[in-house]
């Protein structure tokens, strides 16, 4: 009686010879070059699991992906087409493996302040708390990176969205911050002015008079000029408004007519070293030195100077201006009224017409 055990055997043997004799005929009809690329990937056998897999320890993985070792950041990586190593040349700094990185959300709450507030005003998920203030990101961050000007609206937007940031995204947020100072705002808007002003002739429009006084015009300076009770232009009337602004805004007193803040031989300079030191600050931060005020017990006019434009003024900035435009109007008196309008031109430039009325007979 046969036994089991060696009829087991037996089939194990004849299906093993089977399999070899298999492989003897695969062999015969692989051919030359089919048999070379076999040697091949038979040498290659033993190095399949480095090469698919990592090199480093279940530890050494688990410190680097938790973020206690930190991973090299290599100059050029990850660049085809150059001579350099695809990894990188030398290492340029350390930090932690950009899946760490990832998962700090640093970035949204550097932004926002957490990932929720992300969400919470994300434009997409909440389009009319967006409109309703699309200067959220520049008023959170007014302190710390404060910008004169923001970025418009779908400036982010892929492939259009240059074209809408110039058209319908300056109208939906208007890329002039209201935080900041009106002078900047003043300034910025001026140089729009021009710049729509030297577009408006290649568009068959003519933009006529685009400023005076040497002031480019702005739709709300002309709506206040033209409301205001002045007997100066639009350009000194607007150098009469911003130096009102700036005494009323720090609280400096404004000079009387007859005041020795007026003196031609005082340097202004030096007021300007007093009110520093007495405010506290730096004087080399303002590119005032030590030389100035070595002299300064020369010239004890400057302390009755600084006294009186730090003694305060309780006058409003209207009252201030209308005070300006009486020192402004005495001395236009002693000259010939000139006013200068400025008109676009097609180039790089712009044309200024000079109006001059001489009164003969003074």
């Amino acid at each position: 009686m046969v036994s089991m055990d060696s009829t087991l055997s037996r089939s194990k043997a004849t299906a093993l010879n089977t399999d070899i004799e298999g492989l003897g005929q695969i062999w015969k009809s692989l051919g030359i070059p089919g048999k070379r690329a076999a040697l091949g990937l038979a040498a290659m056998l033993p190095f399949l699991p480095g090469m698919l897999g990592s090199r480093k320890s279940g530890g050494e993985l688990r410190d680097i992906y938790s973020g206690e070792e930190p991973v090299p950041v290599r100059q050029g990586r990850w660049w085809e087409l150059g001579s350099t190593p695809y990894e990188g040349g030398r290492i340029k700094a350390w930090r932690p493996h950009w899946s760490v990185l990832h998962k700090s959300s640093a970035e949204d709450i550097s932004l926002y302040g957490s990932e929720k507030e992300k969400w919470a005003y994300n434009p997409l998920i909440h389009p009319f708390k967006w409109l309703h203030d699309p200067y959220y990101l520049e008023k959170l961050h007014y302190e710390d990176r404060p910008y004169p000007v923001a970025s418009p609206a779908f400036t982010n937007v892929p492939l259009v969205g240059p074209l809408l940031a110039a058209t319908i995204g300056r109208i939906v947020k208007p890329p002039v911050l209201k935080v900041v100072s009106p002078e900047m705002q003043r300034a910025l808007s001026a140089q729009w002015v021009m710049q729509e002003a030297r577009i408006a002739p290649s568009e068959g429009q003519d933009p006529g008079e685009i400023g005076e006084g040497g002031r480019l015009y702005t739709k709300e300076g002309r709506q206040e000029y033209d409301q205001a009770e002045t007997r100066l232009d639009y350009g000194n009337w607007l150098r009469s408004k911003e130096i009102a602004d700036f005494f009323s805004r720090t609280g400096f007193a404004l000079p009387d007519r007859d005041s020795a803040a007026y003196d031609g031989a005082l340097d202004y300079q030096d007021v300007e070293f007093k009110i520093i030191q007495q405010e506290g600050y730096d004087a080399h931060d303002f590119n005032l030195f030590d030389d100035r005020a070595s002299v300064l017990w020369r010239k004890p006019y400057v302390d009755g100077a600084v006294r009186e434009l730090t003694s305060g003024d309780d006058r409003s900035a209207e009252e201030m201006r209308r005070s300006i435009e009486q020192l402004m109007v005495a001395a236009k008196d002693k000259n010939a009224d000139v006013r200068a309008t400025v008109h676009a031109s097609p180039g790089n430039h712009a044309n200024v017409r000079v109006h001059v009325d001489v009164d003969q007979t003074r």
